[in-house]
Parts: C-alpha cells; sequence; structure tokens
C-alpha cells in the first residue's frame, strides 16, 4: 500500500501471521532521516505500547507487536490502533487482535 504526503512515499503495511502465531509485523519505509514515534493504543486512546521512537535513517523498518503491553502483560482481544508519526506524517491503520 502505497501514501503520499507532501511528495513523500511512505509504505505502512499491517501483516498477520500463521494462525499459531500471536505477531503482528508493522512494515515502514522512511523516504528521509527523521524522528519517528510508531505505538499502539487501544479504543481508549490509551497508548499501549512504543515499537519505535526516536530518530531513524531512510530506508525499510519492521516492528512487530507481540500483543502485550508495555509492562509484558497479554492485551485483552479486540479493536487496536497503530499510530505512525514520521516528521509531518501521521497515519493510523487498525489491528484486531484475536486470542
Amino acid at each position: 500500500m502505497f501514501r503520499v504526503c507532501l511528495f513523500r512515499i511512505v509504505f505502512f503495511e499491517l501483516e498477520k501471521f500463521g494462525k499459531g502465531d500471536a505477531f503482528t509485523a508493522i512494515r515502514v519505509q522512511l523516504p528521509e532521516t527523521s524522528e519517528v514515534r510508531l505505538s499502539v493504543y487501544n479504543l481508549l486512546g490509551q497508548e499501549v505500547r512504543i515499537l519505535l521512537d526516536g530518530k531513524v535513517e531512510a530506508g525499510w523498518y519492521s516492528a512487530l507487536w507481540d500483543g502485550r503491553d508495555a509492562s509484558g502483560r497479554d492485551a485483552a482481544s479486540g479493536m487496536y490502533l497503530c499510530r505512525l508519526h514520521a516528521g509531518d506524517f501521521v497515519r493510523t491503520r487498525r489491528i484486531v487482535l484475536l486470542r
């Protein structure tokens, strides 16, 4: 999936692995070095987990979310939001967690 924002192309894809796996892979391509924050939120807007945070060079990056919160506890089944902030680019995608 291609996203164009201010002449920058950012790829943001969610991929669910096989049935027994409890991981979601989030792949991001950054066209230039920028401050990046990739976080998972619940539907109340509470940040569940930070997957990527800091200055990142241009290129491809993958982050895995194992369905756990920042304390390592299993998150409840349900819908979550994955939000990418990269410079002035912001995009949100849904993740459905089934246990």
